[in-house]
């Protein structure tokens, strides 16, 4: 077992970067160093975790390659939440650039072998940008997997709020992370009370949050919890784990990964008979010891009413499109002047 990693949260004075690393530091994870980024306040949100007993190491930056040097998982909730009257669209260009920047500071400063958990929104085209960013900076010469298999689309408020709604631990989500690309899987057997009423809910729950809160905010502390309960995967997984008392060494985990240079995508793709598809919300197993993707399972597909069916192939069409939009945002940019 490690003695402990180093764990970057970039965006930690915000409004999901505050609690997250609350949970972080309570955790009791093996976190030997937990570093904190924003543009301001980081420092202060450090100084105050610090005063709570027993916890690590804890440090704030208000510069990303002091926050990044030597990381070991970086955590990015860094961005806008989206605004009453903002569109997708202004929001995927504001949070774009600020991921495209973090990322040039995570290629030179953190470890090459860092795993890299994307939070922040739009993920379906956030993710993209990620790792068509990183692949600019990587020494690797052929990015035959190298990038792809260390980032990851967080989705996991997806699957606690599909467990939540229909009372059901063992519901699956599958797609993207956004509208209708949000696909609840229910157990063979099993339903739910107004089953349309249950899927809008869980595709649509961040503006159930936002309503609630009179349009002054969105879905920060469940988003933190899913967070925290996908990062603990990774950071058990890093720290070798898998094998001890833990975590199962069977246990899969969800997220929005690419497909072409994981094993079990291809299947995956095939079962969803789209090639063509790059990334896809699915679980996937961890790899013991670097937390990479060790391979995605396609099994949840196997047998599906025609119901979900119907709602994969409504979801593809949206998803390719907000995927290629993050791929294209990079292909335009210079990066030199990142």
């Amino acid at each position: 077992m490690s003695e402990g990693l180093k764990v970057t949260v970039l965006g930690a004075a915000g409004g999901i970067g505050q609690p997250l690393s609350l949970l972080l530091t309570l955790s009791k994870l093996p976190i030997r160093h937990l570093s904190l980024y924003d543009i301001r306040l980081a420092p202060g949100v450090a100084t105050d975790l610090s005063h709570i007993t027993n916890v690590p190491k804890i440090t704030g930056h208000v510069n990303p390659a002091e926050a990044l040097e030597g990381t070991d998982v970086v955590v990015i909730v860094a961005g806008v939440p989206r605004k009453p009257g903002m569109t997708r669209d202004d929001l995927f260009s504001i949070n774009a650039k600020i991921m495209q920047g973090l990322i040039k500071n995570v290629a030179i400063y953190a470890k090459p072998t860092c795993c890299v958990c994307v939070v922040s929104n739009p993920v379906n085209s956030l993710v993209a940008v990620a790792v068509e960013t990183l692949k600019q900076y990587t020494s690797s010469t052929d990015n035959s997997g190298w990038v792809e298999n260390r980032v990851f689309g967080v989705t996991t408020l997806d699957n606690v709020r599909a467990e939540t709604f229909s009372n059901n631990k063992d519901v699956i989500v599958i797609g993207g992370h956004a509208g209708k690309t949000i696909i609840p899987l229910l157990p063979n057997g099993t339903e739910v009370p107004n089953y349309e009423e249950f899927v809008h809910r869980v595709q649509f729950g961040g503006d159930e949050v936002v309503k609630a809160k009179d349009g002054k905010g969105s879905a920060t502390l469940s988003m933190s919890w899913a967070g925290f309960r996908f990062v603990s995967s990774v950071i058990k997984a890093k720290a070798g784990l898998l094998n001890g008392s833990t975590v199962s060494e069977n246990e899969l985990v969800p997220a929005f990964v690419n497909l072409k240079y994981n094993r079990g995508g291809k299947q995956l793709q095939n079962k969803l008979r789209s090639p063509k598809i790059e990334y896809f919300a699915c679980p996937i197993k961890l790899q013991n010891h670097t937390g990479f993707v060790d391979y995605i399972d396609s099994s949840c597909l196997r047998g599906i009413p025609a119901r979900e069916e119907k709602l994969i192939v409504q979801a593809l069409p949206q998803l390719k499109r907000e995927i290629q939009k993050g791929k294209d945002f990079v292909a335009k940019t210079d990066n030199s002047k990142l």
